[in-house]
């Protein structure tokens, strides 16, 4: 009997937990207009970083210009991958979920 008990506790414990987590930050639906936007001029178009006269690699004003680096791979590596963008120190910086939105938003084809 008490083998039965442990073995249907294992069992059960076993299928009641999951390694993933069900509330995904991925919505295929976000775009740059209705999310990135915010978390962009937040975070990186500020003043003295990726503005007009900042010290940041390109001006991230508009859709067009943070595309760019989107579409030559440096946004992805420095923002999501290698996670060094808003450098240590900036004013401002990127939660976690902020960097899984982004991901999924270049993931997804990083649409306007």
């Amino acid at each position: 009997m008490y083998k039965i008990s442990v073995l249907l506790f294992f069992v059960v414990m076993s299928t009641s937990c999951s390694k993933e987590d069900s509330t995904s930050t991925c919505d295929v639906n976000r775009t740059y207009t209705n999310t990135v936007s915010a978390i962009i001029n937040k975070t990186c178009a500020v003043s003295g970083c990726h503005s007009v006269n900042g010290s940041g690699n390109g001006i991230f004003d508009s859709y067009d210009a943070v595309k760019v680096k989107v579409d030559n791979g440096s946004f992805k590596i420095r923002v999501v991958s290698q996670s060094n963008m808003p450098p240590v120190g900036a004013p401002t910086s990127l939660t976690v979920e902020e960097r899984a939105i982004l991901s999924c938003w270049i993931d997804n084809g990083a649409k306007k």
